[in-house]
């Protein structure tokens, strides 16, 4: 029997088989004394008794492998309940009904951040930050008088490690009947998931949008923000409410408001784009035009941008606008200029700042004979005619660097190789840092206006030849009258009676006003009648010679004129300038006011290329009606009894400025003063 026992016998298994052994030795005892007949009946008894203990064996064995088999699955499910309850994601705890933790797997001992033996049997609230624990126990002590599922956040004590914030489910177990037959509650079984990474996206999501609202305040942009699944409005900076006119808190209502303003035009097509935007994840661009509220469309730039959630999916849809208006208009109004530029009958041409041309219009080929891939890339030098010397060109170029700009006459050459004149104006193009990035020229072909000028400085040259010769043959005999009167007079001057001496006087006046008004007109010929020659003049020289003839008016009435300390000098005909500096002195002096001292001030400023001079009095001033009037032929502004003249003095300073290619205007206000401002050539550099 012992050679048969295969396997470990099982305490049970082990006292039935010591039983039968020993009833077995009995009956061997006994059969020692028993007859032949019995002992062979004991011995058939004895063998059955064998066989049926082997059958029990036989049953024993199987029901140990039985159990042995159940052992090993239960170990086995054992080994697999234990990964799976301490190596799960997230933390399991038992609590019994004083809060101590009875069980917990090595999730939550990694989340507090102790051992077991420190936590076990421990109250659950002392690893609860205190300033999340009261609301803990409240929540505990509800829980077990009303058992149901439960869901909280706190953050957890964890040593020496930054806050875990966690989200505590519980769920309840229960034990046994109360003694009126109630269920009683024993242990709650709670799940710990550590959610302090969605904290941390959640807060930086906090911080992003504060940051967002205080950037948007400060940006040219409209933005608001609205959640997909609710269609809540999330955020709206203040410029929306200035771009659509619409408050905030109507956009809250309707975040929808805003399509509500699109023109009918364009809302189909806008209302279809955002709802699509919702489905995707891409960016969205748009454009169209809202109405105001007088009326007026506004031109929108439109961009949408998904915010997605952790799954990568659209949660959010963030909108950026921006009133592109002034945009559009300066675009259409480029789009104009541009065509004008095209189009223009004057030659336009821009180049760089190394003076390669990267421009031509269509009248510059028209003009110039070129072609526009003929030209680019190029220099304005291959028009140059060579009729101008260095000291034209470097002229040209101070007065661009002085200011900005430069006008005048060229004389260029055209691809045929005809010699042209140009009216040209060129001016410098600067970025924000004052850095040139481009030169623009715009000129046209004046050579039929130089024919006309000649032809009318012919004509001119006649007639004032006409003039001075008739003026000049109209002095002689308004004389001799004058003289023959005066002399007459004399003769019979006992003779006359009061009336007809009075008419003597008029005649003598009349002549000698007649040859005053000749001697004026004479002026006024002899302008442009050069028999000087053009010169650099010391313009503050040129005024003082001028006080020096006018000093007896100055005396007379007590004038304090005072002259710029930087009066420039210019290029011009002296003996003219000189006509004109004493007649706008003398007109200051002769129409000065009788409620103050006169004061007469002269100086200049430098303008492209000219020189502006201003003599400004305090004078009677003159009406702004009369402004243009005063500088024609034979105008005046005051009855001749009050002020002498003839009415040409203006005129010849006008005609004198015109001459040497500059203008002369007045400013002035009645009763406090005038001032008269003309622009003349800057002088030569020596």
């Amino acid at each position: 029997m012992a050679a048969r026992k295969s396997f470990e016998e099982t305490p049970w298994a082990k006292e039935l088989r010591t039983k039968a052994e020993s009833r077995m030795q009995k009956s061997l005892d006994r059969a020692e004394r028993l007859p032949r007949a019995q002992l062979t009946e004991l011995i058939h008894d004895m063998h059955v008794q064998q066989i049926e203990l082997e059958i029990q064996n036989e049953e024993l064995r199987e029901a140990q492998l039985q159990s042995q088999a159940a052992k090993s699955k239960a170990e086995e499910a054992y080994r697999k309940f234990y990964h799976l309850y301490h190596d799960a994601p997230v933390g399991y705890a038992t609590l019994n009904n004083a809060g101590l933790i009875t069980q917990i797997n090595q999730t939550l001992l990694g989340m507090i951040g102790r051992p077991e033996i420190e936590v076990q049997d421990h109250p659950f609230f002392d690893f609860v930050d205190p300033r999340d624990r009261d609301g803990m126990r409240n929540r505990y002590r509800a829980f077990y008088k009303q058992p149901a599922d439960k869901q909280l956040e706190v953050r957890l004590m964890t040593k020496g490690r930054r806050d875990t914030h966690v989200l505590i489910e519980g769920t309840h177990q229960l034990h046994h009947h109360g003694p009126n037959g109630l269920t009683g509650l024993e242990d709650i079984y709670v799940t710990v998931t550590d959610i302090t990474r969605r904290k941390e996206l959640e807060l930086a999501q906090r911080d992003s949008e504060a940051r967002l609202k205080e950037i948007t305040g400060h940006i040219d942009l409209a933005l608001w923000m609205t959640d997909l699944e609710t269609g809540q409005l999330l955020h709206a900076s203040p410029l929306f409410e200035t771009i659509w006119e619409e408050t905030v808190s109507e956009l809250d209502v309707n975040p929808r408001i805003w399509i509500d303003r699109v023109v009918a035009e364009d809302r189909k097509r806008v209302r279809e784009a955002y709802e699509q935007q919702g489905k995707t994840t891409d960016t969205f661009e748009m454009e169209y035009r809202i109405s105001s509220d007088t009326g007026s469309l506004k031109d929108i730039r439109h961009q949408v941008f998904p915010v997605l959630d952790f799954d990568g999916l659209p949660t959010r849809l963030v909108s950026l606008a921006q009133d592109v208006s002034a945009e559009k208009a300066a675009n259409r109004q480029l789009e104009l200029l541009s065509n004008v530029i095209k189009n223009s009958g004057e030659a336009v041409m821009i180049t760089d700042p190394d003076e390669r041309i990267l421009f031509v219009n269509d009248a510059f080929t028209r003009i110039t004979g070129y072609r526009v891939d003929e030209v680019l890339g190029l220099t304005p030098r291959l028009l140059s005619s060579g009729r101008h010397d260095r000291d034209f060109y470097r002229d040209m170029w101070k007065a661009l660097q002085e200011s900005g700009g430069w006008h005048g006459e060229v004389w260029n050459k055209n691809k045929d190789g005809h010699i042209y004149p140009e009216l040209i104006t060129i001016n410098m193009v600067r970025d924000e840092v004052g850095k040139v990035i481009n030169f623009v020229s715009v000129f046209s072909d004046i050579t039929r206006i130089k024919e006309s000028e000649q032809r009318l400085r012919e004509i001119n040259t006649e007639l004032e030849e006409f003039a001075y010769v008739t003026s000049h043959d109209l002095r002689e005999p308004l004389r001799m009258i004058s003289n023959y009167l005066s002399l007459l007079k004399k003769r019979i001057n006992e003779s006359l009676d009061e009336e007809t001496g009075e008419f003597f006087d008029f005649a003598v006046d009349g002549a000698q006003r007649m040859d005053a008004l000749i001697q004026d007109v004479l002026e006024y010929s002899r302008v442009g009648r050069r028999e000087t020659r053009l010169e650099n003049i010391d313009m503050r020289q040129l005024v003082e010679r001028a006080m020096i003839q006018l000093r007896p008016g100055i005396e007379e009435s007590a004038a304090e004129v005072r002259i710029g300390e930087r009066i420039r000098s210019v290029r011009g005909y002296r003996l003219e300038l000189e006509r004109l500096a004493i007649n706008l002195i003398s007109n200051a002096i002769k129409y000065r006011s009788p409620k103050r001292p006169l004061e007469i001030d002269i100086d200049c400023r430098a303008e492209r290329g000219m020189v502006v001079f201003m003599i400004k009095d305090n004078g009677m001033g003159i009406d702004p009606q009369f402004h243009d009037r005063i500088f024609r032929m034979f105008q005046r502004l005051h009855p001749r009894e009050a002020f002498g003249g003839t009415g040409v003095g203006l005129a010849v300073c006008q005609k004198i400025v015109k001459t040497h290619g500059g203008r002369i205007w007045v400013e002035s206000v009645p009763d406090e003063g005038s001032t008269f401002k003309f622009s003349l050539p800057m002088a030569k550099p020596i």
